[in-house]
């Protein structure tokens, strides 16, 4: 195995998020990392074949994409939650102040952020960092391999799948939403937005 499932139960018991849901979600997640692992191996045997420009494998690639991404978005989401989360970021945040700064105020941020998250179909709302601009960008990404800007950090990350909220709050994306910022670690989106800054100077942006 090339990935390796990340343990996520400590996570049971986060306000708004019931343990059905979670395990649910945690499940999902860890067929996401076997799936990934499956095909990273079947295509090891595949490009040793003659036939390796061939169209089956143009279309493990694709699924690669979907499955990977999958692991990974779900890990950038798991890891920001915490059941000791504060609810909403400090003034001295480095991610709130560069978001007041490039929308106007925190709150302009996360009211665009959450129009992004209410678009139709099911996807991911990902804050993103541009080097290139310097600029925190709010994206979409149709479900997990569509929509992906390159050369970016993602910082803060919302599964807008159905499994994500559908057990706890049926359809409504508000409630969902309301639950998932009370829920994220701040902390761990400050390390994510100075590290994003970090590989900046690393490439002289």
């Amino acid at each position: 195995m090339i990935y390796k499932a990340n343990d996520y139960s400590a996570l049971i018991g986060l306000k708004g998020f019931s343990q059905e849901l979670l395990e649910n979600h945690f499940a999902l997640y860890e067929g996401y990392v076997k799936n990934a692992n499956k095909l990273l191996a079947t295509m090891t045997s595949v490009f040793d074949e003659v036939k390796a420009a061939g169209s089956h494998v143009v279309e493990l690639k694709n699924r690669l994409a979907f499955e990977l991404n999958g692991v990974k978005l779900h890990e950038y989401y798991f890891d920001s939650m915490s059941k000791d989360a504060a609810g909403e970021p400090d003034r001295g945040n480095p991610f709130y102040q560069k978001v007041a700064l490039d929308y106007g105020s925190y709150q302009n941020w996360k009211k665009h952020f959450r129009t992004v998250a209410s678009m139709r179909g099911v996807g991911w709302a990902i804050a993103i960092y541009d080097a290139q601009s310097g600029l925190v960008i709010n994206t979409w990404v149709d479900e997990h391999h569509l929509g992906h800007v390159a050369g970016t950090s993602p910082v803060f990350v919302m599964d807008l799948w159905e499994h994500a909220m559908l057990l706890d709050y049926g359809s409504d994306r508000e409630k969902y939403m309301d639950a998932f910022f009370k829920a994220v670690d701040w902390t761990v989106i400050a390390e994510r937005f100075e590290k994003a800054l970090e590989r900046q100077e690393v490439h002289g942006r």
